[in-house]
C-alpha cells in the first residue's frame, strides 16, 4: 500500500537525522552528502520514492550493524592491547630499579637490566663472603657460585662478561634470525634464574647453621678491596653480623628473582665448561 507524501517526508527527515548523528562518529561510513546525491537523482529521475527510501533505510541499518560490530571488535582489541601495555609497563617498573648496562643497541631491556642486577651483585654483595668465617666446604661452594656469576656478569678489562660477549657476537652476526636472538636472550635469563634460585636456597641453608662467629660484627679490615667499591660494600653491610649479611644477600637475590619472574628456574644447571648452557652456535665472522 502506497504511503502519503507526508509519510515519505517523515521517513526522509528521520533518515537524514540518523545520517547526521552517525556522520559525526564516522563520516566515511555514514556519508550524508552521498545520500543526498542519491536522493536528488531519485527525485530527478522520478523514481518511486517509497521504494527508494525503504531501500535506503535497509542499507543504512545494514551499514550501521556492520559498523557497530567492527567498533566493538576494535574496542575489544584496544582493551586487550591496553592490558598488555599495562602488564609490560608494570614489569618494566619492577626491573628498571636495577642498573641497565647497554652493551649493544639491539639488546633487550630485560637482559640489560638483569646483567646490571647480577653485575651489581657480584661487585658489591658477593664479596662479603670473603670476610665471613666459612668452613672448607662452604668456601668451595661459594667459589663455585662466584665462578658462575663472573661468567654471567663480571666485566673484565674493559670487556663485558664472557656470557654477554657471546650474546653480543650473536647480535652482531650478519643475517641472524630474530628467533635465535630471542632464544639466546631467554637462555641468559634462564641460566641467571638457575643460579639465583640455587644461591638463594644455599643462603637459606647457611642461615640455619649454628656458628658463634657469625653472630659477631663483620670485620671489614679483611676486605682487600680499595676505593669506592669497598665503601659501597661497607655501606651495604655496615653494622651487620655474618648472619645479617647473609640475610641481606638472600633478600637481594629473592628480590631479583621476583622482579624478573625467575622463580620457575630451580633446576640446577651444569657447571662444566663444556656444558650446553655455556655454548652458543658458532659465529661466522667472515
Amino acid at each position: 500500500m502506497p504511503i502519503s507524501k507526508q509519510e515519505i517526508s517523515g521517513l526522509l527527515g528521520k533518515l537524514r537525522e540518523k545520517y547526521g548523528k552517525y556522520a559525526v562518529i564516522n563520516s566515511d561510513w555514514f556519508n550524508i552528502q552521498a545520500f543526498e546525491d542519491r536522493y536528488y537523482m531519485a527525485v530527478k529521475n522520478k523514481m518511486n520514492l517509497q521504494a527508494f527510501l525503504l531501500a535506503e533505510i535497509a542499507n543504512f541499518e545494514k551499514v550501521k550493524d556492520t559498523f557497530e560490530k567492527k567498533k566493538t571488535e576494535n574496542e575489544d582489541k584496544n582493551s586487550f592491547s591496553k592490558k598488555v601495555d599495562l602488564i609490560m609497563e608494570e614489569n618494566y617498573g619492577r626491573i628498571k630499579k636495577y642498573p641497565k648496562i647497554e652493551f649493544h643497541f639491539d639488546a633487550g631491556l630485560e637482559i640489560m637490566h638483569l646483567y646490571g642486577a647480577l653485575s651489581q651483585f657480584v661487585l658489591h654483595y658477593m664479596p662479603v663472603f670473603w670476610i665471613i668465617n666459612l668452613d672448607e666446604e662452604q668456601k668451595q661452594k661459594m667459589m663455585d657460585f662466584e665462578n658462575d656469576l663472573e661468567y654471567l656478569a663480571l666485566p673484565i678489562r674493559g670487556r663485558e662478561a664472557k656470557r654477554i660477549e657471546d650474546h653480543k657476537l650473536l647480535l652482531s652476526r650478519y643475517g641472524v634470525r630474530p628467533i635465535d636472538i630471542e632464544a639466546d636472550n631467554n637462555d641468559y635469563l634462564k641460566v641467571g634464574g638457575f643460579f639465583l634460585n640455587e644461591l638463594s636456597s644455599y643462603t637459606e641453608d647457611l642461615l640455619d647453621e649454628k656458628c658463634d662467629d657469625w653472630m659477631l660484627p663483620l670485620n671489614f679490615s679483611k676486605l682487600f678491596i680499595e676505593g669506592a667499591r669497598k665503601k659501597g660494600i661497607i655501606d651495604i653491610y655496615s653494622g651487620c653480623t655474618s648472619y645479617g649479611a647473609i640475610l641481606i644477600v638472600k633478600n637481594y637475590i629473592d628480590g631479583v628473582i621476583a622482579d624478573f619472574r625467575l622463580g620457575a628456574f630451580k633446576s640446577k644447571p651444569q657447571r662444566e665448561e663444556e656444558s650446553e648452557w655455556r655454548t652458543l652456535p658458532e659465529v661466522d665472522e667472515d
